[in-house]
């Protein structure tokens, strides 16, 4: 998979996918992500999963008014 001109490739071009993961595990130098980085390369799929779940959560729930 070749990466895009902004150096992101799969997945985070995305910018919502991206921003959500920025936000939850990369804020500053103390979140686990950094200090266990290994087992963040490659992103892990269940954590992936658990971000479109709440996207689709959201979409749902913007859909039925609530």
């Amino acid at each position: 998979m070749s990466a895009d001109e902004d150096g992101q490739r799969g997945f985070l071009k995305v910018p919502l996918i991206q921003k959500i993961i920025n936000t939850m595990w990369f804020t500053n130098k103390h979140n686990d992500s950094i200090r266990f980085h290994k087992h963040f390369k490659p992103f892990p799929y269940p954590a992936l999963a658990l971000i479109l779940t709440v996207i689709e959560c959201c979409i749902d729930e913007w859909t039925m008014g609530i």
